[in-house]
This record gives C-alpha cells, structure tokens and sequence, in this order.
C-alpha cells in the first residue's frame, strides 16, 4: 500500500510557476506602470524583492536568479531524490501483500545509479543539441509605448489565451485557471478506498480518472485550437 506523504513540498511547484510567470511578462516587454505596487509589501521588503524603487531590469536579474539557484535546483535534488526512491521501492503504489507472501523484489541500488547517471548525460547532450541548433522563439527588443500586433502566449498558457477569446477575462484568466488548480488537488482525495490499490484503472478511482481525463481533454482542446490560430 501506499504511505501518506507530507505535502509541505507542493509550495515549491507554485512558486516556480509564479517565477515562470513573472519572467514570461517581463520578456515580454512590458513596462512598469504601477500595477505593481498594489501589493503592500513595506518600503525596505518591496525595494528587497524588485531590486530597487520600481520593476527594472535588477529585478528580472533577481528573479531569475531566484528561479534557477532558488528553486529550479533544489527541484531537480528533489525530483531525482523521489525517482530514485520509487524505483528502489518498487513504484509509487505496490498491492497489499497476504499473509506469508514474499516481500516484492527490490531493484539493486548501484543498478538504479548506473541507469539514472546514464539517462542524466543522454538528457544533457539532447538538450545541448537542441539549444544549438534551435532558436529560441523570442521575439524582437521590445519598445516601450509600442503596440504589439498579436501576441501569442508560452504553449503551456495556451489554452488560457483561447479562453480569453471566449469568456469575459476574470472567468477565463483568473476563475478557471484556479478551478483547475483546485481540482488537480483534490483529485488524491477522491478515492480514499482501500481497495484497488496498485491496479490501473480500477473502479474505486473513477471519479478521479473522469476528472482528470475532461480536464485534459480540454486544455488539449483549447491548447491546439490557440496554436492553430
């Protein structure tokens, strides 16, 4: 069976996705107005986090900086730390075992190393090769003052920007990307059976499989539609 986790961990994927989404607006070139100080941070903490009096190019620095060293690494430590546990205990979820069954086997440690570094470098050289042969889709130096034509959001935000062509953008920008948020939550405590464990698609979990799989289907959907545009 599986073990309850602590999920104290789940605030550093949103804090990465906030960093993401900060460094995707200031990429893209817009400008300090003031919306930034509608939130009351303190003179000295807000001067901490944007690098200085107002936005600039010191806090695009920062943050990035806060991405990368901050979170990105120690996500990467945790990432491979959890991979490396579930391979070495059998998968995330194992059936429970009855009285008098062996234990599962257990993969030997330096056979999960030497599979798990050789994997690490093939990542590494597929992405050097694609950073030197591909070109990153940006764009021209933005101007300030200057109208932008058609701005097509990052491919993980697509299925948002096809919403805001259809729903008032409160709904679509704010609503429902919170909704889906929500329900990927709660999708753990949807089946809170003992029965089923370790066996794909069994009937105890279905209300989290429908979920899931009209979430999906959707953000596909809209995602293909965005791009096609």
């Amino acid at each position: 069976m599986h073990r309850k986790r602590s999920r104290q961990y789940a605030l550093i994927p949103l804090l990465l996705i906030f960093s993401v989404a900060f460094l995707l607006a200031a990429c893209g070139g817009r400008p300090a107005t003031g919306e930034e100080e509608a939130l009351t941070l303190g003179e000295s903490l807000y001067r901490f986090v944007v690098g200085g009096p107002s936005i600039s190019e010191a806090t695009l620095l920062r943050f990035y900086a806060w991405h990368v060293m901050g979170l990105a690494i120690p996500m990467l430590f945790l990432i491979a730390w959890h991979g490396f546990r579930v391979r070495r205990d059998g998968g995330i979820s194992s059936p429970e075992r009855k009285p008098g069954e062996p234990p599962l086997p257990r993969t030997d440690r330096s056979v999960i190393v030497r599979r798990e570094v050789l994997i690490f470098f093939l990542t590494t050289a597929t992405i050097i090769l694609l950073a030197t042969f591909i070109d990153p889709p940006l764009g021209p130096a933005a101007e300030p003052g200057a109208l932008v034509e058609h701005t097509k959001a990052p491919w993980i935000f697509l299925w948002v920007q096809e919403l805001l062509r259809i729903w008032p953008p409160a709904i679509a920008g704010v609503i429902t990307p919170l909704v889906v948020i929500l329900l990927l939550t709660l999708l753990p405590y949807m089946d809170w059976s003992n029965e089923g464990i370790a066996i794909w698609f069994n009937r105890q979990g279905r209300v989290a499989q429908i979920v899931l799989t009209l979430l999906v289907v959707a953000i596909f959907v809209l995602t293909v539609r965005a791009a096609l545009r």
